[in-house]
């Protein structure tokens, strides 16, 4: 079982919530850093409204992050997989967040959280900084989200400076793009290391029902930041099929290939390619 939450989500005119608790794979492979207490928490804020016109929020808890275009849901992802580029950046992050949007089209965040991606950070760290500005106009959205502090390494405390870039645009009722980049530096012993990676998807409808989404990637963390690899070069591609019932359940296949690449210094490269294809049936039960 990958991936499977329960909550329940609150919107008043002046106020609202969400709590919701996970399980999964998903969980372990994300929140292996966090107390068993708290590792199971997909959602838990509280939010107040500063503006009569609803247009500034405040919220503190844990909540989802607004870094990437993908989400821990995959039913709300083009693709059945999530991408090399948002296993490598935050899902959640947990902090205080203002959120202001002064019309139809605008939408800016700023927030203080603890660290990258961590509910409970150990040490006295200063709150790491993170914004958002993102554009929204029918067929067309536009985003950037940035994240500046400390993250704690396992064996010290590094400077993580990094970027998110990303466009939808739809060409069509039928056809739609998706072009991200990813940028990061991070500050360690006195050295800079870097690593970046570039995500394009496309999606058809091609039926009511019936839809077809396909991806390439590249990954390069040439320090190993991210990675354990160093100098890691991963190109992927993707293609799924997904099939939408008239309840709730949605079914998706998806064929997703790797080549893996390192570069050790002084060594010739090493190649690696694998296959996996992948099913699921996911559903959503909502009650208002």
């Amino acid at each position: 079982m990958n991936h499977v939450w329960v909550g329940c989500w609150y919107n008043a005119p002046k106020y609202r919530f969400a709590i919701a608790a996970q399980e999964g794979t998903y969980v372990e492979d994300n929140y292996p850093e966090e107390p068993l207490g708290v590792r199971n928490v997909l959602e838990a804020t509280l939010g107040f409204r500063l503006r009569r016109d609803k247009s500034i929020w405040v919220d503190a808890g844990v909540f989802p992050s607004h870094i990437g275009f993908e989400t821990a849901g995959s039913k709300t992802n083009w693709t059945l997989s999530r991408s090399v580029m948002a296993e490598n950046s935050p899902y959640y992050l947990s902090g205080v967040k203002v959120s202001w949007k002064p019309n139809l089209y605008w939408e800016m965040v700023l927030a203080a959280c603890n660290g990258w991606q961590r509910i409970y950070q150990n040490g006295k760290l200063l709150p790491a900084l993170s914004s958002q500005v993102k554009f929204t106009q029918e067929k067309t959205i536009f985003n950037w989200s940035l994240f500046y502090g400390k993250v704690n390494t396992g064996h010290l405390l590094a400077t993580r400076y990094f970027s998110n870039l990303y466009g939808q645009f739809f060409a069509t009722n039928k056809i739609g793009f998706i072009i991200a980049v990813d940028a990061g530096l991070q500050h360690e012993r006195n050295h800079y290391y870097k690593w970046w990676t570039a995500v394009g998807t496309s999606q058809y409808q091609i039926t009511p029902k019936l839809r077809s989404a396909a991806r390439v990637e590249y990954f390069h963390d040439p320090a190993g930041v991210l990675t354990n690899p160093l100098n890691l070069i991963t190109v992927s591609g993707s293609i799924n099929i997904d099939y939408q019932f008239p309840s709730f359940l949605l079914l998706r296949i998806e064929a997703r290939q790797f080549r893996n690449r390192t570069l050790p210094k002084g060594l010739l490269p090493d190649n690696t390619t694998n296959l996996t294809i992948s099913l699921l049936a996911e559903g959503t039960l909502l009650k208002e």
